[in-house]
């Protein structure tokens, strides 16, 4: 069974593709959606014409949102291939990332982030996904002005202590992270001109503990 689909409201356009194999023993759901650019502040004053009122407040710098994803779903598995998030001129992409229900875990071949000047390059997997999540993997920064990200954002930089000036950061660490605590290994970071590597680094959440 394959079908084409359009959807529009609340001023969004979507568009995709369905089909769906095996639809009497073990169905098989695959195609491709896309949203087209769309506003979230227009959308939500639409809500709220229908007294909905979202909890969600935009930033002046969400200006407009796109998406574009190819699927398949099956009754254990969910996978999004090709995946890319538009917002305003920024991208956030990953060649691939499957869900498995039955084994709780995530896994993505890359997320891929350009924006807001940043240029960020991420491996993750999740195991116990819908328990006590353990996300392990590696990230990589390349090198970015802050002072411009900040600004980009409509923030402010908060206070550099010297004789840092913030004008350079750039990172590269494999991470393991639990809902308490975050631990980085083989850290590789750069603020200004300064180094700095360590084998492992830690932050607890409820101890409020850094070392």
């Amino acid at each position: 069974v394959g079908e084409a689909i359009s959807i529009q409201a609340l001023g969004m356009t979507l568009n995709g593709q369905l089909q769906v194999q095996q639809l009497l023993t073990q169905p098989i759901v695959s195609g491709k959606l896309a949203v087209a650019p769309v506003s979230p502040p227009q959308v939500f004053a639409k809500l709220a014409d229908w007294n909905l009122k979202p909890a969600i407040v935009w930033p002046p710098y969400l200006k407009t949102v796109a998406l574009q994803t190819q699927f398949e779903a099956k009754a254990q598995e969910l996978q999004l291939v090709n995946f890319n998030l538009q917002v305003a001129d920024n991208q956030l992409t990953m060649p691939k990332l499957a869900i498995n229900l039955v084994q709780q875990t995530l896994n993505t071949e890359g997320v891929f982030l350009q924006g807001w000047g940043l240029n960020l390059k991420a491996k993750l997997q999740v195991q116990q996904l819908f328990k006590q999540p353990i996300a392990t993997g590696e990230l990589t920064l390349a090198p970015v002005n802050p002072q411009l990200v900040f600004k980009q954002l409509g923030q402010t930089l908060p206070s550099i202590p010297a004789p840092f000036t913030f004008n350079k950061v750039a990172l590269q660490t494999k991470l393991s992270a639990t809902v308490e605590e975050v631990m980085l290994k083989e850290l590789q970071l750069t603020i200004d001109e300064q180094r700095l590597n360590s084998t492992q680094l830690i932050w607890n959440r409820s101890k409020g503990t850094l070392g």
